[in-house]
């Protein structure tokens, strides 16, 4: 999945103009993994960083557009590997680095590079050279999952509720060949018949001689059981009562096989299910009234008994009994951990571990589920190769998946320093709704890359509040961050509102508390960002390829003084947790002739002789705050920088306070 995290750097809209050649420099491999591009330093400017945008300003650009195109040149051999915005993997076409084109460039991406992918394989995805073999199923040959077990990469089915969702409600899983089949083939007669490659399954019919139907199970009626377990339950041949209160319940401990006597009933403890899947298997992919699997108090880790991922099916709520102590699953490496891909279902007081850094990422919501009715709360996400949590589209769907994030959701400790990963991946059509609590606060912190990220057409809608000790408490945070601590990098073009909200951000290491790019819908209000290693708030131009988009009209970090104020605390003073740059950067080419409203946030003002700089709230009080123009402008723990020329038709209105 983190092949796919520069998806958003593809393509972007808007009129066109001429920047110089020297603005930006491409230098393209003619090997896999060895090429680069190159944005020149220029004294006193800020260093570029891998962030998706590394624009400098030109003091020649003729301005007044929002966008602009750069001599190809510099790029070579003809389709070899090159590196777009120091992140995308690209290809060299016609002497430029470029993203390539999907399914038309897969062979070319395969070339440059599949060497350096597991698997020797590779395709273009939403522009990104990325390892694997697939786009979609129906690249997969018997049937097999594209994505199932690694993102665009053809796998065998593990479950019934894997071929459920990838193909359809009849669909289940041959565990002989790896395909998923219909019911039709798979059922080898009416009733109480094996099911083709699953001896775990059985073929029911729902009246003698209909078409069976695949179910994990021993029996279709009690006629097919005898002895001590009589009683066919959830197609079960068990001695255990029938679960009748809607609570299924799991027990890692219980010494019995799955499938032989587990029913979910508490009331005698070897009716427990010994895993998560085998109970989902018990429930079916659509349960007629919402269910809970919970976990016994006291269990073991779960993950031995698991079959990954985990696909929670609708009307399903996993969690704790032991709402303290929640119980974990170890999700083995290179796995995912849980899917949720519909509606009216969730998971709750769980801690899913992604054990040092090698399983791949903790939760994936994608289409089908719901950022209403599908839930997280009180779930801890942690030490994953990639990221915590991902909302996007299931693969081929161009639909996204929504998640509803609520109280006490942590997701942090995700990527490692070389292949860096965020907290919450919003992506592709995903929407992700994310909502903290008072003394149950949400965190998004400590990871390798951002505290959030959204790419493409992603949306979040995040709602906190800043901490009665700021800057590091609130009931939202994304703290302590590698780049970010929200970065919002929507490819340009009609995107929808991302609406941010008391959110806290915190000491990102080397970057800012909040990055936005051009051509991004974004609204920041109640939020504090201080103590970062370079901005509160840092405004690039969107890069992709040669085109490069300054819009900033979408960006409101506060439309008015009186009426609509940012009332974001973006700057302090010296001693009070300052940003190391300045409150707010606009990193735009110079004289184009953006505007960034910014009304109404806390910033500091400019001391002067023996008048020291204070703290300054522009929604209530009037007074001059400091910034800084040109190449190091957002430097100096200033209130204010724009990068470019002295004189700029670039602006930050950041009334009532003047500059």
């Amino acid at each position: 999945m983190r092949s796919l995290k520069s998806a958003a750097l593809l393509l972007s809209v808007s009129s066109f103009s001429l920047l110089s050649a020297s603005w930006l420099a491409v230098a393209c491999g003619g090997s896999s993994g060895d090429a680069a591009t190159a944005i020149p330093d220029e004294a006193g400017s800020e260093a570029a960083t891998d962030d998706g945008s590394n624009p400098n300003p030109n003091p020649t650009d003729d301005g007044g557009t929002d966008s602009s195109t750069v001599p190809e040149g510099g790029c070579a051999p003809e389709g070899s590997a090159c590196s777009v915005n120091d992140s995308v993997k690209g290809l060299c076409k016609t002497a430029a680095c470029t993203p390539c084109v999907d399914t038309t460039d897969d062979a070319l991406c395969k070339t440059a590079y599949g060497a350096s992918f597991p698997g020797g394989n590779a395709i273009c995805s939403k522009g990104v050279c990325v390892a694997g073999d697939c786009h979609a199923n129906t690249d997969c040959a018997g049937n097999k999952i594209c994505g199932g077990d690694t993102p665009n990469t053809c796998a065998s089915c593990t479950s019934d509720s894997a071929c459920k969702t990838s193909y359809g409600a009849d669909y289940v899983c041959n565990k002989t060949t790896g395909g998923c089949e219909t019911n039709a083939v798979a059922c080898t007669s009416a009733d109480a018949g094996t099911c083709t490659g699953n001896t775990a399954d059985i073929c029911c019919a729902a009246t003698a001689g209909a078409a069976g139907t695949c179910t994990a199970g021993n029996c279709c009626s009690s006629a097919q059981c005898s002895g001590g377990t009589p009683n066919c339950v959830n197609h079960v041949c068990t001695g255990c009562a029938a679960v009748a209160d809607g609570v299924y319940w799991v027990d890692p401990s219980v010494s019995v096989a799955d499938n032989v006597v587990a029913t979910g009933n508490k009331t005698d403890p070897k009716c427990a299910f010994r895993s998560i899947t085998s109970a989902l298997a018990a429930i079916g992919n659509a349960a007629a009234a919402p269910v809970t699997v919970k976990i016994k108090m006291g269990s073991a880790a779960l993950g031995p008994n698991e079959s990954f991922p985990i696909i929670v099916p609708t009307n399903v709520t996993i969690t704790s009994e032991d709402t303290a102590n929640p119980a974990s699953v170890l999700v083995p490496a290179g796995k995912e951990g849980f899917v949720l891909a519909s509606p009216t279902s969730g998971i709750s007081y769980l801690t899913i571990d992604g054990q040092a850094n090698t399983a791949l990422e903790g939760i994936l919501a994608q289409t089908g589920s719901s950022s209403t009715t599908t839930t997280l709360s009180h779930v801890t996400v942690k030490a994953f190769a990639g990221d915590g949590i991902v909302v996007r589209n299931a693969t081929g769907k161009t639909t996204g998946g929504g998640l509803a994030i609520g109280p006490a959701v942590s997701s942090t400790g995700n990527g490692t320093a070389g292949a860096p990963a965020s907290g919450l991946h919003v992506f592709e059509n995903g929407v992700a709704v994310i909502t903290g609590a008072v003394a149950a606060e949400t965190h998004f912190d400590s990871n390798t890359e951002d505290g959030i990220r959204v790419d493409d057409a992603g949306q979040i809608t995040l709602t906190g509040a800043v901490g009665a000790t700021p800057p590091a408490t609130g009931t939202v945070t994304a703290n302590q961050n590698a780049n970010a601590g929200v970065a919002i990098q929507q490819t340009p073009g009609t995107v929808p509102l991302n609406s941010i909200t008391g959110l806290t951000a915190w000491k990102t290491t080397a970057g800012p508390g909040v990055r936005i790019l051009g051509g991004s819908s974004a609204k920041l209000r109640a939020s504090s960002a201080l103590g970062n290693g370079t901005d509160g708030v840092h405004v690039k131009s969107f890069v992709s390829g040669i085109t490069v988009t300054n819009d900033t009209t979408k960006i409101d970090l506060g439309a008015s003084a009186a009426g609509d104020p940012g009332k974001n605390v973006l700057q302090a003073i010296t001693g009070q947790n300052p940003n190391t740059g300045v409150g707010i950067c606009l990193e735009v080419q110079a004289n184009v002739g953006q505007i960034l409203n910014a009304y109404g946030n806390t910033l500091v003002t400019a001391g002067q002789g023996a008048t020291a700089a204070v703290s300054i709230d522009c929604s209530t009080t009037a007074g001059k705050i400091s910034k800084n123009t040109g190449n190091g402008a957002c430097l100096g723990g200033a209130a204010i920088g724009v990068i470019g020329n002295a004189v700029n038709t670039d602006q930050i209105i950041t009334l009532v306070c003047t500059q």
